[in-house]
């Protein structure tokens, strides 16, 4: 089904409603509740991250599905092997990076676009988050198959005619 949206405030309200939904997935996840919340915390940044990579951690549950997810999470024989893994990416190479890189350049469907990366980028903080997780796949080999997932998308640049189209294929 292809939705087709011409007017300025239904193009914003399809785009705050998409926003929401895809930056509240994880909302009602078993990792944000009971005894995974407490072993993992908001943010993850807990020793149980580690034991989860090195397959250390046993999840407290009888959910066939989440002990999978954990199993999922370990580093793989490959990662674990590899003496030759990058190094981490160290913040100032972090900034200097998006500083250099041009707003308009495409980006994913799954995250914020480059010039998000680039604001991010100015302020220290924020590029601390943004670097531990960016990092993760330095560090573990991982790369889940929705990060392997591009979309080409071409706009209109008709000041008169604005057009969001939303196919349902985007993989928002």
């Amino acid at each position: 089904i292809t939705t087709e949206y011409h007017d300025k405030i239904d193009i914003e309200k399809q785009l705050c409603k998409e926003n929401q939904r895809k930056y509240q997935l994880s909302y009602n996840t078993p990792i944000l509740q009971g005894q995974l919340l407490k072993d993992f915390g908001t943010t993850g940044l807990t020793k149980h991250s580690k034991a989860t990579t090195e397959g250390q951690y046993s999840p407290k549950t009888d959910n066939l599905v989440e002990r999978e997810w954990f199993k999922l999470m370990q580093k793989s024989n490959i990662a674990t092997q590899d003496k030759h893994q990058l190094s981490p990416i160290t913040l100032s190479e972090f900034q200097q990076g998006w500083k250099k890189a041009k707003a308009k350049t495409g980006s994913n469907t799954q995250g914020p676009g480059y010039s998000q990366y680039k604001a991010v980028a100015t302020d220290e903080a924020l590029s601390t988050v943004e670097l531990m997780l960016v990092n993760i796949p330095f560090q573990t080999a991982y790369s889940p198959i929705r990060w392997r997932k591009a979309l080409d998308l071409m706009l209109q640049k008709n000041k008169i005619i604005m057009t969001l189209v939303n196919s349902g294929q985007s993989g928002c």
